[in-house]
Formats: structure tokens, sequence, C-alpha cells
């Protein structure tokens, strides 16, 4: 089973997350010119795939950089009842598996207890506000480089 959730693929591309990481963003390219040295590899990117990255790029909206301890505390005691109920109330096997997959890698199962579920989500998106706080200050970083036109 693949691991990769795709954005936009094409022809000698691939763009794509890694479902385990939500941090990071990969692509693949095929039969592209690349230049590579003792930590630095230079790649030669085509301007339509250029074109989706930098696309993509301005969707990411960074909503949990801002979140307080609280917020996150409380976003998660709710999603995590609502998955609770939701396998309690789930009329088949087949719709409590759903249910089980659905955030499995944020909480755990949904069937785990309440308290196991609610420190993983707490940890997941503790962490998801530290990376984005990263991104967003290296991009304020990069805003104050001079750039070449």
């Amino acid at each position: 089973m693949s691991t990769k959730a795709s954005i936009f693929y094409g022809e000698r591309f691939h763009l794509y997350k890694e479902v385990a990481d939500d941090f990071a963003v990969h692509l693949e390219l095929t039969a592209e010119e690349y230049e590579v040295e003792p930590g630095r590899v230079r790649l030669r990117i085509p301007q339509s795939i250029w074109e989706v990255i930098r696309q993509h790029s301005e969707v990411t909206n960074y909503q949990w950089a801002e979140k307080s301890d609280i917020e996150i505390q409380d976003y998660v005691n709710e999603r995590v009842a609502e998955r609770i109920k939701a396998v309690e109330d789930a009329a088949s096997d087949n719709e409590k598996s759903r249910i089980d997959l659905s955030g499995f890698w944020i909480f755990g199962a949904a069937t785990d207890p309440m308290d196991e579920q609610v420190r993983n989500g707490t940890e997941y998106f503790k962490r998801l506000r530290d990376e984005e706080k990263k991104v967003l200050d290296a991009i304020e970083k990069a805003g104050t480089l001079t750039t070449l036109n």
C-alpha cells in the first residue's frame, strides 16, 4: 500500500505528501537536469512544474501557528469525543473500521481510551503548530532577502 497522497502529478513529476508526514511536501522529478555536490543538490525545475508547486503553496493557511495550548486542547477534546460517539453510534463493523481509520495517524484508534487519544492528538497538533511557526519564520526571513530582477 502506497503512503503517498498525490497533490498533482504529470508525466515527468509527482508532487505529493507522505501520509504520516504533515510537515513536508515531496517532489519527485524524472529525467530532469540536476547537479550534486557535497551538501548541495541543484535541480532544473521546468516552469510548468514550478507553477504547480507555487499554486499549491498559496493554499497553505498555517491555521495552527497562532493557536494557544488551550485552543488546541479544546479542539482535540471535541474531535476525540466526536470519534468515540461515532464509533458507539456506528451501524456496522465496516463503519466502525472507517471511523477508526479516520484520524488514526493523529489520535490513534478511535477505540483507544479517550485520554490516550487526547494525549496523541494534543502532541500532534502542538508539533504541527511548532512546524508551522518554523515555516512562517523561515518565510519571513526569506522575505527580507534581496531578490534579483
